[in-house]
C-alpha cells in the first residue's frame, strides 16, 4: 500500500561496529568494490566515555551505505553501551544484489576470502516458480552478508 505522506523513504545505512575499521574498510572495498565516502574520528578532544573517541567510515555500493565504527571509549556496563563481540544483534544479515552470483565468489576468493562460500538456489522463500541463486558470506566481524542475483524491484514486483 503507498502513501505519498509516508515520511519514511527507504534505507539510510546500515551500521556495524568492527574490532578493526582497516580489516573491514579492505574486505568492504577491495573484496565488494564499495568506496569510501566519508571517514573521521569523533570525540578525539573530549574526555573518552561510552563509545567515543571513534573513528567512523561510511562506505557505499550504489544506494547502500554502511557505517563502519571502530570504537575506542571505556564503554560501560549498561546494555545499550555494552559492545558484544560474535553475538548477533537484531539485524539478521543484509543483501547486496550481484548480477552473476558465481563471478561476485570469485571475486572474493581472488581477493583471499577464506571462509566457506557456497552458491545455493533458493525454491523454498518465494516458491519453486520464484528461485533465486544466492550466497551467504561472513564480514570480518561477523556480519551475516547475502549476495543475491536477483534485481529486488523486479523480482518481488512478480510477487504481486
Amino acid at each position: 500500500m503507498s502513501n505519498k505522506n509516508n515520511p519514511f523513504k527507504g534505507l539510510a545505512h546500515m551500521c556495524i561496529y568492527t574490532q578493526d575499521n582497516e580489516k573491514s574498510i579492505d574486505f568492504y572495498c577491495n573484496a565488494m568494490g564499495f568506496e569510501i565516502y566519508d571517514r573521521e574520528m569523533m570525540g578525539t578532544h573530549e574526555e573518552p566515555k561510552r563509545m567515543f573517541p571513534a573513528e567512523f567510515c561510511l562506505v557505499k555500493l550504489g544506494n547502500l551505505f554502511i557505517e563502519l565504527i571502530q570504537c575506542f571509549g571505556p564503554w560501560n556496563d549498561t546494555p545499550q553501551d555494552k559492545k558484544h563481540p560474535g553475538v548477533l544483534g537484531v539485524i539478521d544479515h543484509f543483501g547486496i544484489e550481484v548480477d552473476n552470483v558465481d563471478d561476485a565468489v570469485a571475486q572474493l576468493k581472488e581477493w583471499g576470502y577464506e571462509g566457506e562460500l557456497s552458491v545455493q538456489t533458493n525454491t523454498i522463500s518465494y516458491g519453486v516458480d520464484r528461485p533465486f541463486r544466492y550466497c551467504c558470506v561472513k564480514g570480518p566481524d561477523g556480519e551475516s552478508i547475502n549476495l543475491y542475483e536477483l534485481n529486488n524491484e523486479k523480482f518481488f514486483k512478480g510477487a504481486k
